[in-house]
């Protein structure tokens, strides 16, 4: 199974920016804006409520292959804050055989956590944590995953004067033992960019319906 984490960290990004599409998740029926990674076919999605509707509620579903190590996204240009994170690796693969898929019966389920990270060091935790919820199981084969959560107490904000707002993405091969490693390392350079997402587009008018079904 995989993890899901959040945490805050800063870094210096690439100026290259992918903008968000449409994309309609089979499994789900929810019209997401999601970015896709052209060169590993990884990709992070966005579903807000419709205008009007609470602010600081979103789903996300991220996508990759089992050999990525962990990737997350950011509301904010260069992870300036917390960052919704999907580990593979430490989660998809039992503790006895770092290479190999689990069977079902020994399948880990997934993991909640809050975690804040600059540069690779703890800092103690915020007043308001982000609330994670899976809200479907994790779509797992021998080449790629899916994970789809509600985040509570997670605000995207959509730039004024701008149909595009400016978020950042982290996406690492490193492998960690847990993704509550206090070590846990990526590399700003490579590992993290800044992508742009048209959130007015992201609201999705059956989103409470959808909450309240999966």
């Amino acid at each position: 199974m995989l993890c899901f984490i959040a945490f805050f960290a800063a870094a210096s990004l690439s100026t290259v920016l992918a903008q968000s599409k449409a994309h309609v998740d089979s499994s789900t029926g929810i019209t997401f804006q999601r970015v896709q990674n052209t060169k590993d076919g990884s990709s992070v999605a966005i579903a807000l409520p419709p205008q009007g509707a609470s602010a600081n509620d979103a789903i996300v579903q991220m996508t990759g292959p089992i050999s990525q190590g962990f990737s997350g996204i950011s509301p904010a240009p260069n992870l300036q804050s917390f960052v919704l994170l999907t580990c593979c690796w430490c989660c998809t693969r039992p503790s006895n055989d770092a290479r190999s898929l689990p069977e079902k019966s020994s399948a880990r389920k997934p993991m909640f956590a809050s975690r804040h990270l600059v540069a690779g060091h703890s800092e103690p935790k915020a007043a308001v944590e982000p609330v994670l919820t899976q809200l479907r199981e994790p779509e797992i084969t021998s080449m790629t995953y899916k994970v789809t959560f509600r985040c509570q107490n997670c605000t995207f904000t959509e730039a004024k004067g701008s149909v595009l707002t400016t978020l950042s993405i982290v996406s690492s091969n490193n492998n960690p033992s847990s993704i509550l490693d206090p070590e846990l390392k990526f590399d700003p350079a490579s590992d993290v960019r800044n992508v742009q997402f048209d959130l007015s587009a992201a609201r999705f008018a059956d989103y409470w319906a959808v909450v309240e079904q999966l």
